[in-house]
C-alpha cells in the first residue's frame, strides 16, 4: 500500500500491516462531529503499533499561538485515533472491524508498544533543530490532557511521542518519495 500525504509518498507496505483510518468507514462517520485522525497506523515488528500523521510543515517556535494549536490539533488526531481503534477492535462500531486486515486484528493488546509518529515534511525555512522543542511540547501535551489514560495503558509519552523529518522517515522506512 502506498499513502500520498503532505507532499510525502509513504509505503511501499504489506496491505496487512496498515490501517488507513483516514480512508475508513469508521472515521468517516464521525468526521462531522469534531472527531479527528491521523493518516494511518502501521503495525510493525517487532509488536510496534505507529500512529502516523504527516505534515507539510509546522508554525515557528517563535509563535507560541500558533504553536500551541498546532499542537493541540496534533495531539487531538492521536488520541482520537487511538480511542477509535480500540472501540473498532472492540466491535463498538458495528461491521467496522471487517475494514481491519488480519494483521491488525491480531494485535496482542497484551504487549504492542504504541507509538505517536508526527513526520513534518520540511521547507527549507524550518530548521531541524526545532524538532525536540516540538516533540517536547507533544508530549506535554499527552502528558497533560490524557495522564489517567496512560497510565492505564502503560504509555511513556518520552517513549511513545515522537517528532520526525522528513530524512529520519527515509532511515525508519516509511516512506517512498517526494509527490
Amino acid at each position: 500500500m502506498i499513502i500520498e500525504e503532505s507532499g510525502i509518498v509513504f509505503g511501499e507496505f504489506d496491505n496487512e500491516k496498515v490501517f488507513w483510518i483516514e480512508q475508513s468507514a469508521v472515521y468517516k462517520r464521525y468526521s462531522g462531529s469534531k472527531i479527528r485522525s491521523v493518516e494511518f497506523m502501521l503495525k510493525r515488528e517487532p509488536n510496534e503499533l505507529w500512529f502516523i500523521e504527516a505534515k507539510s510543515g509546522a508554525p515557528k517556535m517563535s509563535k507560541q499561538d500558533d504553536c500551541d494549536r498546532f499542537i493541540t490539533v496534533i495531539f487531538e488526531k492521536m488520541s482520537h485515533s487511538f480511542s477509535l481503534l480500540v472501540s473498532v477492535m472492540l466491535n463498538r462500531n458495528t461491521d467496522e472491524q471487517a475494514e481491519l486486515s488480519n494483521g491488525f486484528r491480531m494485535i496482542d493488546w497484551a504487549v504492542v508498544n504504541v507509538k505517536f509518529v508526527l513526520v513534518i515534511n520540511w521547507d527549507q525555512s524550518y530548521p531541524d533543530a526545532w524538532l525536540n522543542p516540538l516533540r517536547d511540547a507533544l508530549q506535554r501535551k499527552f502528558a497533560e490532557r490524557i495522564p489517567a489514560s496512560l497510565k492505564i495503558w502503560r504509555i511513556r509519552p518520552e517513549l511513545s511521542v515522537a517528532v520526525i523529518n522528513y530524512r529520519m522517515a527515509a532511515k525508519y522506512g516509511l516512506i517512498k518519495g517526494n509527490i
